[in-house]
């Protein structure tokens, strides 16, 4: 007997751990492992960058954005990410 996971509930919850206050390893580790889930589940539909109201106070968040110029400014922590 075959049995399945819920790709959702899986990046729902990696989803939640890239906003947290893990460490950048381990954010790291869990985006590569999605990644691979995704991908092998033809279910990849990218990634936006999360920004500073999306992280805890004190963190790095993964964009900064200009709104004015409409544009990206820097993006310090790229493990800041919420997959699609």
């Amino acid at each position: 007997m075959r049995k399945t996971v819920d790709i959702t509930f899986i990046k729902l919850q990696i989803n939640q751990r890239l906003a947290d206050e893990s460490s950048i390893s381990e954010r790291q580790h869990l985006a590569m492992l999605l990644e691979r889930i995704l991908f092998d589940a033809k279910a990849y539909k990218g990634f936006r960058y999360l920004t500073r109201t999306e992280v805890p106070v004190n963190c790095e968040p993964g964009i900064i954005w200009d709104s004015e110029a409409n544009r990206a400014i820097s993006y310090p922590d790229d493990s800041r990410r919420e997959y699609l």
